[in-house]
């Protein structure tokens, strides 16, 4: 009798164990999910965050842009006032004109490379990237000498990576690494190639670009952001 009782009570214990653990499981369970759905708000808000970053270095780069051909305008000699012997016309008769029709030439694709760029710079502050592609890459066929091919090239990788295409996003960073080495965005491009890399969970080339950004480019600004994520994901 002592013996069954004792095998009851045991019994008896335990389930109240399993229950005891059941209700422990259930909140462990929910707090997962809770830091999970955690880390997704904090990586949408750094994207979001970056696409900011990203519509206010483009619009520096508009100004710094345009203040280099008002500049190299005015070294030409270049006037305000209206040619001589050109006729100002008045409003009046302008608007009883009828409408002309723009030409095939006008119809076309900007020539000149600054006002390419400038239009692919536009699309991409508006969050249109596949037609900034379009331009940028026009532009980056047309004028691969230009000043500003590594940045068109840079700003391709920059559009991928917002859409979180981050193998094509990759493509491109490096390609402005190894064709743009000396010029301003190589160690930018080499910065998010890394968190390209990180992105798609290939960790140890993410770390490894980081460290050879830091060794390449030490006093750039992307070196010390890349000694921050070092901390992070070592």
């Amino acid at each position: 009798m002592r013996k069954k009782i004792l095998a009851v009570a045991f019994a008896a214990l335990f389930f109240t164990g399993c229950g005891a653990f059941v209700r422990e499981e259930r909140p462990l369970r929910e707090e997962n999910a809770e830091v999970l759905e955690l880390k997704k708000s904090i990586s949408e808000i750094n994207l979001k965050t970056e696409e900011l970053n990203n519509k206010l270095i483009l619009l520096q780069e508009k100004v710094e842009t345009n203040r280099e051909k008002v500049e190299r305008l005015m070294e030409k000699g270049a006037s305000a006032l209206p040619p001589e012997g050109l006729r100002v016309v008045r409003l009046e008769e302008e608007k009883g004109r009828p409408e002309k029709e723009k030409s095939w030439e006008e119809k076309q694709a900007p020539t000149d490379a600054e006002t390419l760029y400038n239009r692919g710079q536009n699309l991409l502050i508006s969050g249109r990237y596949p037609y900034a592609r379009k331009v940028l890459e026009e532009f980056v066929e047309r004028f691969p000498q230009h000043t500003l091919s590594d940045n068109a090239l840079y700003w391709i990788g920059e559009s991928f990576y917002a859409e979180r295409k981050y193998s094509e996003a990759i493509s491109k960073f490096r390609d402005v690494v190894e064709k743009y080495p000396d010029e301003n965005k190589a160690p930018d491009a080499m910065l998010k190639l890394a968190f390209s890399y990180i992105e798609i969970k290939e960790t140890e080339k993410g770390i490894q670009t980081l460290k050879d950004l830091i060794s390449r480019y030490p006093q750039s600004d992307a070196a010390d952001k890349a000694e921050a994520k070092l901390k992070i994901v070592r």
